[in-house]
């Protein structure tokens, strides 16, 4: 078992650091930041603003969509779509689509910018998977309540000779002591239901330069549409920078109000009372009919959503907060489909700077050239802290204890240099005192000297003798 775990950690200790450096080096798929132009409407001619394009002169097809200034006439259809589903059943804001055929959702309020994409952004090259440009705007934030003093009623008027429908005005005024009439038909009471929106005079604030505007509903006693009886709205136009992000990948658009705003800007009236007076428009195209009013029924839609998503509440209560988001959106089309038709219709824009996000290729991701650079500063650091540990070992004998061959070899070296410097010893010792060395001597020891070396010497005798014998008998045999 414990082979096996060390071969474990030798095989895993032995595979990080090649994933690790595998990750650091592999090409990956990145983006890269372009600066570039895009064009987005200008408004410096405003005139076909303020015109009521009763009969859609000004307006532009193409293969990339319908553009007019008419849009109540011509896409009050898609736009009232796009306000019927205001509230997803998740909560919040639906996506919805643009107006023109670009194919581009928005996944947040339009806030009427962001037309350019689609339209204006063809050229870019290489095409780029997203883009981020600021665009100056109008926010248009309202807010509803009950006004039960309110002036502003619909009124049964004389039914018409042979007419199976009963006809209906308004009468009275807004806040702002202005009034907006219309007119409705419908078989039964219970039908009828208009909405009308006060876009001559507005409140202005110079110093902000917002403008400000009314919408009021009025229907008759046991109405279908009750909930909307006596609710009066007021919108607030907000000139403002607004940051627009698309994703050409995905075909999305999402747009977020800036912290800056802007001040003196001149197309905020021309566009505030444009789209409020092709709100009052598009409320008398979409009035009541002999059977229902499809315009109001939008209303009742989502307010039958909001009570279902938070399951409490009735319409009355839920009424003013969800006729708000549902107007900011028609308002929203609304400047869209001005904003668009100022581009193609008019060719009226500027440039602006963007910034692409272009295809690219970058060595190795952020974790692994981290985890590489960590590893590599590990080992750097065992280096070094081993390098400090043996500095001194360059000094250090080559003898290793360990080594039974060393050892063996370190005695007999021992071994020689002790008896030479014994005999070294000895030399100088006779040499300094030679006398006392030789007195030192007893006789019988240099007796025996003398005894021991005539001995070698007649062994010596002997053995040449014994040689020169050896040689003569095998020269004898030889003859």
């Amino acid at each position: 078992m414990p082979h096996f775990i060390i071969t474990v950690v030798f095989f895993v200790l032995s595979w990080f650091p090649g994933a690790i450096w595998s990750g650091a080096i592999t090409p990956v798929a990145t983006t890269r930041k372009v600066e570039a132009k895009i064009a987005v409407p200008r408004y410096q001619n405003v005139w076909p603003l303020n015109f009521t394009d009763y009969n859609g002169l000004y307006t532009k097809t193409s293969a990339l969509g319908e553009f007019t200034f008419a849009p109540q006439f011509r896409q009050e259809g898609i736009i009232l779509d796009h306000a019927k589903n205001t509230l997803s059943w998740e909560g919040g804001t639906a996506a919805h689509a643009k107006l023109d055929r670009t194919g581009y959702i928005y996944t947040t309020r339009s806030y009427g910018v962001g037309s350019s994409a689609g339209l204006t952004d063809r050229d870019f090259q290489p095409t780029p998977k997203g883009y981020r440009f600021s665009e100056n705007g109008v926010k248009a934030t309202v807010e509803c309540a009950y006004n039960y003093s309110s002036q502003y009623r619909l009124e049964r008027k004389d039914k018409p000779l042979g007419s199976p429908l009963n006809v209906y005005a308004t009468k009275g005024s807004f806040p702002n002591h202005e009034t907006s009439e219309h007119a409705a038909a419908a078989l039964d009471d219970r039908a009828a239901c208009v909405m009308g929106a006060a876009s001559s005079n507005s409140t202005t604030d110079q110093s902000t330069d917002q403008s400000t505007y009314y919408v009021a509903f009025a229907t008759l006693q046991n109405s279908l549409y009750e909930p909307l009886d006596k609710l009066q709205c007021q919108i607030l136009y907000q000139p403002t920078v607004f940051s627009v992000a698309v994703n050409v990948t995905n075909r999305t658009i999402e747009v977020q109000p800036e912290n800056s705003t802007v001040t003196q800007w001149l197309a905020t009236m021309p566009l505030a009372q444009a789209a409020t007076r092709r709100l009052d428009l598009m409320a008398q195209v979409f009035g009541t009919t002999q059977w229902r009013s499809i315009l109001c029924d939008s209303f009742l839609t989502n307010i039958d959503t909001y009570v279902a998503l938070h399951l409490a509440g009735s319409q009355n209560e839920s009424a003013p907060h969800v006729v708000a988001p549902t107007l900011q959106s028609m308002l929203d089309g609304l400047l869209s489909a001005l904003a668009a038709a100022q581009v193609q219709v008019l060719e009226e824009s500027l440039f602006v700077p963007v910034v692409l996000d272009t295809p690219a290729f970058s060595f190795g991701s952020g974790p692994y050239v981290i985890a590489n650079f960590v590893l590599n500063m590990v080992v750097a650091l065992v280096v070094s802290i081993e390098a400090l540990r043996t500095r001194l070992w360059r000094v250090a004998p080559r003898f290793n204890p360990m080594d039974v061959e060393h050892i063996i070899s370190a005695s007999l070296s021992g071994r020689r240099r002790t008896k030479g410097s014994s005999r070294n010893r000895k030399t100088k010792a006779k040499a300094q005192h030679p006398r006392k060395l030789h007195q030192a001597k007893d006789p019988g020891q240099k007796a025996g000297l003398t005894v021991s070396g005539q001995n070698r010497k007649r062994a010596v005798i002997q053995k040449s003798a014994t040689k020169h014998e050896r040689k003569n008998t095998r020269t004898n045999d030889a003859t």
